[in-house]
């Protein structure tokens, strides 16, 4: 089998092969990025680089809020503001059937929270939508969110996670008892103890794991279109995952289009 050694400066991966074929180790070694040409000469292509006849832009109104109930929501001056297509709080997208984001991956005894992409009584971390305002241009939708006054009643609130484990912690969701989404291992705990048990050396150390999310050049954005003779929506966004489960359950059928990243938008 081959192996691979990176030198501890960096440089490229030194490369070793056996009968068995070859592995090459990258770990620590100087990695040809192969993206970058289509960037640097203006081929890239990005959501914003799309364009269609008709579209309007969305800018959203966020909450200054860690914990609060949202007590009341004035739209009236937003929806008056020259360029306005319309501006729509959380009980809107409720009553017009569109559904909660639904969680990615079902883990056992997971707790749903029915989080919907808009908030509709109660915000649970600073910079959640409370509204979102559309207008034929983006700075029309920028200046109309300006407009739009909430009037919050603050919850006390902790942003430290082991804080908000504790007995006397606030509870985030209020169909919630406590601020554990869930509980999971997997493995054999009855061989891992007797492993451990029977171990010439244990070392026990406490690892705190940083909250990981890919930043990618483009920030999350989609432009969605409407076909009505094939009852079609189109979306196109940056990365490939949607849910459909967010649409109204009478939802049209929906083609989704990633770009951006990849170059281009196929």
């Amino acid at each position: 089998m081959a192996t691979t050694t990176i030198p501890a400066t960096g440089g490229e991966p030194v490369t070793s092969a056996s009968a068995e074929g070859t592995v090459e180790r990258f770990l620590g070694a100087r990695v040809r990025r192969k993206e970058d040409p289509r960037f640097l000469t203006g081929r890239g292509l990005y959501t914003d680089d799309v364009r269609l006849i008709g579209t309007v832009h969305a800018a959203f109104v966020r909450s200054p809020h860690a914990h609060a109930v949202i007590r009341s929501i004035d739209l009236d001056a937003a929806r008056a503001h020259p360029g306005v297509v319309g501006v729509f709080a959380g009980t809107d997208l409720v009553e017009a059937g569109v559904n909660g984001i639904p969680v990615g991956w079902l883990l056992p005894e997971l707790k749903p929270s029915n989080h919907h992409a808009i908030a509709v009584d109660k915000v649970h971390y600073v910079g959640e939508a409370v509204a979102v305002v559309v207008a034929d241009s983006p700075y029309a939708a920028r200046d109309s969110a300006e407009l739009v006054v909430v009037d919050y009643d603050p919850l006390p609130a902790v942003a430290d996670v082991e804080q908000a484990m504790g007995a006397r912690a606030p509870i985030v969701r209020a169909t919630g008892t406590d601020n554990v989404c869930f509980r999971w291992q997997i493995g054999d705990a009855g061989a891992t103890d007797a492993a451990v048990a029977g171990a010439a050396k244990v070392v026990r150390q406490r690892l705190v794991n940083q909250r990981l999310i890919p930043v990618a050049m483009e920030p999350r954005a989609c432009l969605a279109t409407y076909t009505r003779a094939t009852d079609e929506l189109t979306l196109y966004r940056l990365v490939h995952q949607v849910d459909p489960h967010v649409l109204a359950e009478d939802a049209v059928r929906e083609r989704v289009l990633a770009g951006a990243l990849t170059g281009r938008v196929e």
